[in-house]
C-alpha cells in the first residue's frame, strides 16, 4: 500500500526523516519506524566523479586493468555479505566482487566501468590459462 510523503530528507547515514501524509500524531508512527522506503529515481541527488548508483552502471562495459574488456554489466546483485557485479561476456556470466580495491572508476560519457579484478578471477570464467 503506498503512502505519500509530504516531506523527506535523506541523512548521510542512509536513514531519512519523513512526514507521511495523513499521519499527524506521534503515536501513529510506530508501524513506520525503521522501514525501507522506495523513492522515484528523480529524487536521488546527482553524483559526479567516481561515485555512482548501482542502477546507473547497468549497460556499461566492464573493463579490467589486466584483461581488458570483460563484458556488459547486466546487474548488481545486492546480498547481505557483499555486492557482486554481474557481467555478460557472450554466453558466459561473470560475477565480480564489488569492493573498494576492485573499483577503479568510471567514464559516464563512454559508459565504461573500470576494475582491477583479483588475479585469476576472470580466467576462472573464461577458461583462460596463463603459462
Amino acid at each position: 500500500m503506498p503512502f505519500y510523503l509530504e516531506y523527506f530528507q535523506l541523512q548521510k547515514d542512509g536513514f531519512g526523516i519523513a512526514k507521511i501524509e495523513g499521519i499527524d500524531h506521534e503515536n501513529e508512527l510506530a508501524p513506520f519506524l525503521r522501514k525501507e522506503i522506495f523513492l522515484p529515481l528523480s529524487s536521488l541527488p546527482d553524483l559526479s566523479g567516481d561515485q555512482f548508483y548501482f542502477h546507473e552502471i547497468i549497460g556499461y562495459t566492464a573493463i579490467d586493468s589486466q584483461k581488458g574488456e570483460i563484458g556488459e554489466i547486466t546487474d548488481v546483485i545486492e546480498s547481505g555479505a557483499q555486492e557482486l557485479l554481474r557481467c555478460q561476456n557472450g554466453d558466459i556470466e561473470i560475477l565480480i566482487p564489488l569492493v573498494g580495491e576492485t573499483i577503479k572508476g568510471l567514464n559516464r560519457d563512454k559508459k565504461e566501468f573500470y576494475l582491477d579484478c583479483p588475479e585469476g578471477l576472470i580466467d576462472l570464467y573464461l577458461g583462460e590459462n596463463e603459462s
